[in-house]
């Protein structure tokens, strides 16, 4: 007696599909936190890494941080890093293209698509996920880096004698509060609590009074911040935790510390 082959009804291959298809819904969330989670730990790693290259730079510059950036020039602290042979990193020679690749100042997490205006005082006139641009020092011919950190410094000493913002751990030679006085240069020795102290981070530009808005919520759903503290770790922090305009807007030790006990941003706290 001959067996006719059986074929699947419609009703059997509907619910073989819908299976299927709610299968993929479940797994389509724990595939993208899977994907979010690799490209924060990616970033953590590129800061460990910056935070190596800068202990290096004050061991070869007499316990000297990296500064902000130099006063009227286009050089900011990566480049600055770059230049001294502590890092390295894919360049371009022009000023208008992005660079990502073999860059360790690039954050998986950040936009590739064009560049942040860093001068914006106000949260909407800056695009967080977009890089900045720093010429590279010490080039036979003019290249420049990209990068998507941020770092916890300004354009004034708080050791000027005319210093307002007593806040700062690092800022930009000369500061603008102290022209002319290359000597007024950040050390390591007189940041206090260098475990806490915050270094660099996921955002843009030097911090500053008026840029409590530059640190970014760049990870895990826009609700996570990267940081590189003076001792060369790295954390990823609740955004919420850090100045913001979602937290506080005041730079005040007694703020910051409220805040967050266990991150430092000021030279006064605790």
């Amino acid at each position: 007696m001959r067996h006719r082959n059986r074929a699947f009804t419609l009703v059997e291959l509907l619910v073989v599909i819908g299976i299927i298809a709610l299968l993929i819904a479940m797994l389509l969330p724990v595939l993208g936190r899977a994907r979010e989670q690799a490209k924060s730990a990616a970033c953590l790693s590129n800061l460990r890494q910056i935070g190596q290259a800068t202990l290096l730079y004050l061991t070869e510059n007499n316990g000297y941080c990296v500064p902000t950036d130099y006063y009227g020039s286009s050089y900011s602290w990566p480049g600055i890093l770059l230049g001294a042979g502590d890092l390295r990193a894919d360049t371009s020679s022009s000023s208008s293209v992005v660079t990502t690749r073999n860059n360790v100042f690039y954050c998986p997490s950040g936009y590739t698509n064009a560049f942040t205006n860093t001068k914006g005082l106000s949260w909407t006139d800056v695009n967080l996920q977009l890089p900045q641009q720093s010429q590279v020092m010490n080039q036979p011919s003019t290249k420049y880096v990209s990068f998507w950190y941020g770092m916890n410094g300004a354009t004034v000493s708080p050791l000027a004698p005319t210093g307002v913002y007593k806040i700062y751990p690092v800022w930009e030679v000369p500061p603008q509060n102290d022209m002319g006085n290359y000597s007024d240069w950040p050390r390591y020795s007189k940041i206090h609590n260098q475990s806490k102290m915050v270094y660099i981070f996921d955002g843009c530009s030097a911090v500053n009074t008026v840029s409590y808005f530059r640190v970014s919520p760049r990870h895990l759903n826009y609700r996570y911040t990267n940081l590189l503290f003076f001792d060369g770790h790295a954390e990823m922090m609740p955004t919420t935790t850090l100045p913001g305009p979602s937290s506080v807007q005041s730079w005040a030790a007694s703020a910051l510390t409220k805040l967050n006990p266990n991150v430092y941003w000021s030279i006064q706290q605790p």
